[in-house]
């Protein structure tokens, strides 16, 4: 049997230590784990240390910890993926754990969390702008909606004449955010299916997607993004949000939390949506206000 790296081992004592500490009137410094974590990623990098033997690191976290805390429920993935729809709402919603608050405190201000809450701003401002200038009925599609948080503040902002499909593979994502929104059921359609399986005749205003490209590799970004293509009006509008390579939580996130995602630039998305047979006049790139989200747009 390999004996544990020596970094592993620091990251797991320092975790004892730091978990032994509930008041949420004592300041937790995580500094030093946060300099014990990057040396770990660059050795990780590197090959001296192997993705398998993070889970030393991950068994150090209690039971109590896991169950009670939005990082352990991060770090467990219940629904078996990252950006679940109770990771989103608790961001959104600043939760902190009665017993671990500070650990929570570290996720609320790490760059993801900053992405998160960003991204639903940005959804908002964009579809408010743009349904104002139109008085017609829209027909939107969004895909993978999260809590749903985003779209039912965009209802309660406007009353715009938009119907909105949810495609969702996760039957708990459904039943959370049909919860959240049903004040605005008659505007709004659940549909548990998957992207991949989906086959619908009508065609869509606008198609949005956030939280979900950022987990595909380059050659299934490309093959759905050309599914999503047969969904949408020849005027209409694709938008897709990807975490940016300036998410400075990186490390944490992917040592420490077990959250990996595909950054990507500009030129990246743009070479993406170009292998998926639009031009270059139908695609456009932009940022938001943290500068850690880009967003694909394609006319």
């Amino acid at each position: 049997m390999s004996t544990p790296n020596n970094s592993l081992q620091m990251i797991a004592y320092s975790i004892q230590n730091l978990l032994s500490i509930k008041d949420d009137n004592q300041k937790i410094h995580f500094d030093r784990l946060k300099l014990q974590v990057d040396i770990v990623a660059n050795e990780l990098r590197l090959g001296s240390i192997r993705q398998s033997e993070l889970d030393i690191i991950h068994n150090t976290f209690t039971e109590e910890f896991l169950n009670d805390s939005l990082v352990g429920h991060i770090i467990r993935k219940p629904y078996g993926y990252n950006e679940d729809f109770r990771v989103t709402d608790a961001i959104h919603d600043n939760f902190l754990s009665d017993d671990y608050p500070n650990w929570d405190k570290l996720i609320h201000s790490s760059s993801i969390a900053k992405s998160i809450r960003s991204r639903k701003e940005y959804f908002k401002n964009y579809l408010t702008h743009k349904l104002k200038k139109i008085n017609i009925p829209r027909k939107m599609l969004m895909i993978a909606p999260g809590s749903g948080r985003s779209l039912l503040e965009l209802y309660k902002r406007v009353n715009p004449n938009l119907s909105t499909d949810c495609l969702d593979l996760n039957k708990n994502s459904i039943h959370y955010y049909k919860g959240l929104t049903k004040e605005f059921s008659d505007k709004i359609t659940y549909i548990n299916e998957s992207i991949h399986s989906f086959n619908v005749s009508k065609k869509y205003d606008m198609i949005w997607i956030e939280g979900v490209f950022e987990y595909m590799d380059d050659v299934t970004f490309v093959n759905t993004l050309k599914q999503i293509q047969t969904y949408i009006n020849n005027d209409g509008d694709i938008v897709i949000s990807n975490i940016s390579k300036k998410n400075t939580s990186k490390n944490i996130m992917e040592i420490l939390f077990n959250w990996q995602c595909t950054y990507r630039n500009r030129l990246e998305l743009n070479n993406l949506a170009t292998k998926a047979n639009f031009i270059p006049t139908q695609i456009n790139i932009r940022k938001d206000a943290t500068r850690i989200n880009s967003f694909l747009h394609i006319k």
